[in-house]
């Protein structure tokens, strides 16, 4: 298979934070998994059960969330009498939402190779929207 353009963001399946559902590198169809090998992105968080911090997990009390932000300057309007700076509010955003709420607090993402994990990182950036400190 060629690489597949990635639309984003990932959607979940099913209640699964696997993408894609197949066992196989969302970049390029191989079949991926024990035998074959794979690599794997997570992200997400755990939620802790002991204060100890050693037992926890993903929960449904929680959502996986992910994403690229471009946060722009903000334009200095003068100062404040003590010197603190006055800002415009007014500043540029883009984003790319790669995991949007995904229940479990989980999202592991699966890959063939450092190559695929590569062209999955590069269509991110691709994909981020032009903004003031595009080059």
């Amino acid at each position: 298979m060629s690489n597949e353009i990635i639309t984003f963001p990932l959607t979940e399946h099913d209640g699964c934070g696997g993408f894609p559902k197949e066992a196989r590198c969302l970049i390029c169809g191989t079949k991926v998994g024990e035998v074959e090998g794979f690599v794997r992105l997570t992200v997400g968080a755990l939620l802790y059960h002991s204060k100890n911090r050693d037992v926890g997990g993903p929960s449904d009390k929680m959502d996986a969330i992910f994403s690229v932000w471009y946060h722009g300057p903000h334009q200095v309007l003068g100062k404040t009498e003590d010197g603190r700076l006055i800002l415009d509010m007014n500043n540029e955003e883009r984003e790319v939402i790669i995991v949007d709420s995904l229940r479990g607090g989980q999202a592991d993402i699966r890959f063939c190779s450092k190559a695929c994990l590569a062209s999955f990182f590069s269509q991110i950036v691709d994909s981020l929207p032009n903004g003031h400190r595009d080059q």
